[in-house]
C-alpha cells in the first residue's frame, strides 16, 4: 500500500515531536518523505544513503534482534507506532550481530537528513525535544545490548517495563555521580564513557578503587547489603548511566534471577579487591591527548615521533580531528558541540577504539575548538606540548585549557618540553612552571629515539623505576646494581634515592652510567669528613657541600632529562619532604644529613636532616607519583644490623677499642663504630616502618643486599662493595629480565 502525500503529512502531524512545526512547513517535509514497507520477518537494511535517514514507524512493528554465538538469534526490544529508528546503533559495541526484523508487516516513512536538520534549526523548541527522543531511543538500544551481554537478558516484554524505572542520567568529565558514605537506593550501568570509584583513607589520601566502562554496573554493592555508598563514584570522562532504583531492581531479580547471581559475582570480586588493597587495574584504552602549547608548534612532527615509541608499549592508535571526520564518513562531525546529538555517536566510536587499542592519542587542534575541548573531555591525560625555546608565556589556547581544566581537576596533566637535537644540557624550565599549576614535566629532545622510549614507558605506566636505599658507605653496592641493569639491557627512566641512594640516583638521573658513577664517587664522595667540636655534629659539612659543587654544580632536579627526586627529614615538623626541584646539590645535602653526624640543612626557618630517618627506601614516594611503574628498589639496610658483637666491648673505654681497632695482632671482630651506631638508631624507624606496611609488595624486583659485613663509614672500600652490590644482584636482576619483558 502507497503513502498519500496526505497520508505522509497526516503520519508527521500526530508525531509529539513535531507539534510545534508550522503546517506547511510540516507539508514540505512530507513531500521529500518516502516510504518503505516491510513484510513480516523482513530486516530493515542500512545503506550508505540511508545512513542518516531517520525512520518513523506509521504502522506494524519492530524487533531488535541480537544474534550472537552463545544464544542464537534473541529479540531484545520492540518498537511500535510513532517511534523513531535509524542507523544510530551502528558504533555500540557488542559481540554479535543487531538488527531490526519486521514483527509483522510494518510501513515506514524515512525522513531524510538534509531534510529535516534544516527545520530543525528553524524550530529550536523541537529540535529540544527531537534531540531528546532521538538521546532516549540510543539510550534504549545501548542498554538492551547490554543487559543482554551482562545477564543474558532477553525478554522484550520485561524489558518494557524495566524502561519505566530507569533514568539517564548525563555526568560530564569530572562530575560526581555520589560521595562515600551517601545512602544507597539505585545502581547503574554505564552506557559510554568511563567511572571511577575512590576510597577515602583519611588523612586527604584517596584511594583509587576500580574503574569502570561502559557495559559495567557502579552502585550494586550497597543496594545488596543495605549499606551506604561504599566510596566515592565520579566520571572520568564524559559519561551515560541508566539508573534503575533499588525497587525497581528487586522486581527484576525476582522475574530473571539469573541477574542476581551474576551481581553476587561482581560484588564478590570487588570485595576481595578492596579488602586485600589490590591496586587498581590498570585498563586497557587509556586516551592521551595532545595540545600544543603555541599555536605554530608542529604537534604532528611530535605525535609521529610519541606513536613510534608508544606502539612498543602496546597497541597505540592516533586522531586528529579530520581522522574522525573520515572514520565517521561525516564531515566537520568533530567539530560538533557536545550538547550534539551526534556527540554520542563519536563516543561510542571511540569507545570502540579503547577496546582495539591499549594506547589512544588524541591530537588537539593548535587553536579553541569544540574538537579541542571535547578531547580534553574525554581524556585520561593531557600532555601539554611546547618548543623549549618558545616564550614561557600561556597563550590564549593554554588559558582556555586551563579554564577547562579547572572542572577538570581530577585529569593528569603533564608539560612536555621539546629540545633541539643538539642540546647538551638543559636550562630554565623553572621559568615553565612558575607560570603553571603542573606537577609532571618531562623533557625529550628531537630525533632522539632513547627520549620518546623513556617518554612513553613513563605514560603509558611500564616505567622502570629505580629506588636506591640510604646506608652511608653500603650506597657504594647501588653502582654494582647498576652495572648488572646495565647489562641485562634495563633502561632507567624515573630514579628516586635517599642519602647515599640519593647521590647514585642523581648521577644516574644525570645519565651517568655504573663506570661514570663509580668515577664520580671515587672523585667527590669517598673522603669527605671534616670533623669538629661535636656541638651541633661530628662532622662541620663544609667539605661535603664543596664536594657537591664540584661535582654537580648549580643544575636543577627540574632540568634532569631523567626524571629524579629525594627524600629529607623535616626535624622542626616532623614530616618527609620530597625534593624533586630544585638545586641537586641542596637536596643531596638535606637528604644526606645523619643527625649528630652531618650539620641539618635549614630551609625557610626549619630544619631538614637525612630522609633515612623517616623513609630509607621511598618506595611509597615512587608509587604515588608514577603509580604502574615496574619498581626497583635496593635495600642496603639489613633487617638485621650490628650483629655478633663482643659483650665486653659494650662496657669499655673508647680509647681500648681504638687500640684494639689498631692492633694488628688482634683477631679481626666486628666492632661498630659511633657512626654505625647513630646510623642504625636514626633509620631503626624507617625499617620497621617498611617492614609493617609491606612496601616490598609494590615492586617488580626488590633486592636486599647482604651489606652487613661492611661499616656504614667505610667509603675506602669503593672497589669492594661494588662488586659485592654487582655480585650479589646480578642473578637476581638477570632472572628478573627473563620472566619480564624489558621495553627499550
Amino acid at each position: 500500500m502507497m503513502l498519500s502525500e496526505k497520508d505522509r503529512y497526516n503520519a508527521l502531524r500526530v508525531l509529539p515531536e513535531f507539534t510545534r512545526i508550522k503546517s506547511k512547513t510540516l507539508q514540505e517535509m512530507a513531500k521529500s518523505c518516502s516510504e518503505t514497507t516491510l513484510q513480516a520477518g523482513e530486516k530493515l537494511i542500512f545503506n550508505h544513503l540511508s545512513r542518516f535517514t531517520i525512520f518513523s514507524i506509521v504502522s506494524g512493528k519492530l524487533s531488535f534482534f541480537l544474534k550472537s554465538h552463545a544464544y542464537g538469534n534473541q529479540a531484545l526490544d520492540e518498537f511500535g507506532v510513532g517511534a523513531f529508528i535509524g542507523d544510530f546503533k551502528s558504533q555500540v559495541d557488542f559481540k554479535g550481530e543487531i538488527s531490526l526484523v519486521a514483527a509483522e508487516q510494518t510501513i515506514l516513512l524515512s525522513i531524510p537528513d538534509n531534510v529535516l536538520s534544516p527545520i530543525l534549526q528553524q524550530y529550536p523548541d523541537t529540535k529540544f525535544y527531537f534531540d531528546k527522543t532521538i538521546r532516549a531511543l540510543l539510550y534504549r538500544g545501548q542498554f538492551a545490548l547490554y543487559m543482554s551481554s551482562l545477564f543474558n537478558f532477553h525478554d522484550p516484554k520485561s524489558f518494557k517495563e524495566l524502561l519505566k524505572g530507569i533514568t539517564w542520567h548525563s555526568l560530564g568529565s569530572g562530575q560526581v555521580l555520589y560521595r562515600q558514605g551517601d545512602p544507597s537506593d539505585s545502581i547503574y550501568l554505564i552506557l559510554a564513557g568511563k567511572m571511577r570509584r575512590t576510597m577515602d583513607e583519611g588523612n586527604g589520601r584517596h584511594r583509587l578503587v576500580s574503574e569502570m566502562v561502559a557495559g559495567e554496573t557502579v552502585g550494586e554493592i550497597a543496594p545488596l547489603t543495605g549499606s551506604g555508598r561504599q566510596g566515592t563514584v565520579a566520571a572520568a570522562r564524559d559519561s551515560i548511566l541508566a539508573e534503575l532504583s533499588s525497587e525497581g531492581f528487586e522486581r527484576l531479580t525476582e522475574t530473571h534471577p539469573q541477574i542476581t547471581l551474576q551481581i553476587a559475582r561482581l560484588v564478590a570480586t570487588r570485595l576481595k579487591n578492596e579488602f586485600n588493597k589490590k591496586p587498581a587495574k590498570h585498563r586497557k584504552g587509556k586516551i592521551f591527548v595532545v595540545a600544543a602549547v603555541h599555536e605554530n608548534f608542529n604537534t604532528k612532527e611530535f605525535v609521529s615521533s610519541l606513536f613510534s615509541a608508544m606502539k612498543f608499549t602496546g597497541s597505540t592508535a592516533y586522531f586528529s580531528a579530520k581522522d574522525i571526520d573520515k572514520e565517521l564518513g561525516q564531515e566537520s562531525i568533530a567539530q560538533e558541540p557536545s550538547t550534539s546529538i551526534k556527540n554520542i555517536e563519536i563516543s561510542q566510536w571511540l569507545h570502540k577504539q579503547e577496546i582495539l587499542y591499549e594506547n589512544i592519542i588524541l591530537i588537539a587542534d593548535n587553536d579553541w575548538s569544540e574538537w579541542t575541548e571535547r578531547t580534553i573531555r574525554q581524556a585520561d591525560h593531557l600532555l601539554l606540548v611546547a618548543d623549549s625555546e618558545a616564550s614561557v608565556e600561556q597563550s590564549p589556547l593554554e588559558k582556555k585549557l586551563n579554564a577547562l581544566w579547572d572542572f577538570s581537576s581530577h585529569l593528569k596533566q603533564s608539560l612536555i618540553l621539546v629540545h633541539p637535537a643538539d642540546t647538551e644540557e638543559i636550562v630554565g624550565t623553572k621559568r615553565w612552571l612558575e607560570k603553571r599549576r603542573i606537577q609532571s614535566f618531562y623533557h625529550v629532545r628531537n630525533e632522539y629515539l632513547e627520549d620518546f622510549a623513556r617518554l612513553a614507558r613513563i605514560i603509558t605506566g611500564q616505567a622502570n623505576c629505580l629506588v636506591l636505599g640510604g646506608g652511608g658507605a653500603r650506597g657504594y653496592a647501588h653502582i654494582g646494581v647498576l652495572k648488572a641493569l646495565e647489562e641485562n639491557g634495563v633502561p632507567i627512566d624515573i630514579v628516586g634515592g635517599t642519602s647515599i641512594g640519593a647521590i647514585i640516583g642523581a648521577a644516574i638521573a644525570l645519565q651517568y652510567d655504573s663506570n661514570k658513577t663509580f668515577e664520580l664517587c671515587s672523585r667527590y664522595f669517598r673522603k669527605f669528613f671534616d670533623f669538629t667540636l661535636p656541638i651541633i655534629s661530628l662532622i662541620k659539612g663544609r667539605k661535603i657541600e664543596e664536594n657537591l659543587e664540584r661535582a654537580i654544580g648549580n643544575r636543577q632536579i627540574e632540568d634532569l632529562l631523567i626524571p629524579f627526586f629525594c627524600v629529607s627529614a623535616n626535624l622542626t615538623r616532623a614530616e618527609q619532604v620530597i625534593h624533586n626541584k630544585g638545586a641537586i646539590k641542596d637536596a643531596l645535602r638535606a637528604s644526606m644529613s645523619l643527625p649528630a653526624m652531618v650539620p641539618p640543612v635549614l630551609q625557610s626557618g626549619d630544619l631538614l636532616v637525612d630522609g633515612g630517618v623517616l623513609n630509607n627506601l621511598p618506595i611509597d614516594i615512587m608509587n604515588d607519583l608514577y603509580a604502574g611503574g615496574k619498581i626497583i628498589a635496593v635495600d642496603i639496610s639489613p633487617k638485621v644490623d650490628l650483629a655478633n658483637n663482643e659483650s665486653h666491648f659494650i662496657s669499655t673505654s673508647g680509647l681500648r677499642l681504638l687500640l684494639a681497632r689498631l692492633n694488628p695482632f688482634r683477631r679481626k671482630d666486628y666492632i661498630p663504630s659511633i657512626f654505625d651506631i647513630v646510623s642504625r638508631s636514626m633509620t631503626l624507624a624507617a625499617v620497621n616502618k617498611s617492614m609493617q606496611s609491606n612496601e616490598k609488595s609494590l615492586t617488580s624486583l626488590y633486592l636486599l643486599l647482604p651489606v652487613d659485613t661492611v661499616g656504614t663509614l667505610e667509603y675506602q672500600h669503593l672497589e669492594k662493595i661494588v662488586d659485592l652490590g654487582y655480585s650479589s644482584s646480578i642473578n637476581e636482576v638477570t632472572k628478573w629480565c627473563r620472566g619480564n619483558e624489558v621495553v627499550e
